[in-house]
């Protein structure tokens, strides 16, 4: 669970989910900006994450992992700071 889940009690969820295999949904392949590994995303997000690479705004997806990874340095780093 993300931290932000935690405390957030109602996500707004917009459908849009990468998975680590492919499906009827997600049949595109884009690769997490971490570490790398293989992700499928759909259309919808394709074409999207092309659009911010587009406008030189990197590549945004992470995998669940790595957004893990993430949210627990950046409250480690937050709660080091006080």
């Amino acid at each position: 669970m993300r931290l932000r889940e935690i405390y957030d009690p109602a996500p707004i969820d917009n459908g849009l989910k990468a998975t680590l295999f492919k499906t009827e949904q997600n049949q595109y392949k884009w690769r997490c900006e971490s570490c790398g590994d293989v992700l499928f995303v759909d259309k919808i997000m394709f074409e999207s994450l092309n659009k911010a690479l587009d406008r030189c705004l990197g590549n945004q997806l992470k995998c669940e992992k790595c957004r893990e990874e993430y949210d627990k340095f950046s409250f480690e780093s937050r709660v080091a700071l006080l």
